[in-house]
């Protein structure tokens, strides 16, 4: 089942490790308009996917292709939303042309 959401980036979760194998993984969380209520949705990335996620940075507005994940564990059933692709829309950390690494103005001669 392969699903798109929309939303600004508002946390990028650091790489963790797990198993025997220490698969990797890491999350990126997208705050999105629904209606009158902002939903706010934590997509997984890992194995292949998980260096996609150095390409976003906090504020930018992207999109996620992602699959939709169940799988029952002790009787418990959970659900997880496997990011494999991102789109950025909008930069938001987009470096001033203008100003050096301190903010202060440039010396152009022109």
């Amino acid at each position: 089942m392969s699903l798109v959401e929309t939303g600004e980036v508002i946390v990028i979760g650091d790489v963790k490790s797990f198993g025997k194998n220490n698969y990797e993984k890491r999350e990126i969380v997208l705050a999105m308009e629904d209606g009158k209520y902002r939903q706010e949705v934590a997509f997984e990335f890992g194995g292949h996917s998980l260096l996609l996620v150095d390409r976003v940075d906090v504020g930018d507005t992207v999109s996620v292709h992602f699959s939709l994940r169940g799988r029952e564990w002790k009787g418990r059933y959970f659900v997880s939303l496997a990011g494999y692709q991102i789109e950025i829309h909008e930069k938001t950390n987009i470096p001033a042309l203008d100003k050096n690494e301190d903010g202060s103005e440039l010396d152009i001669p022109f």
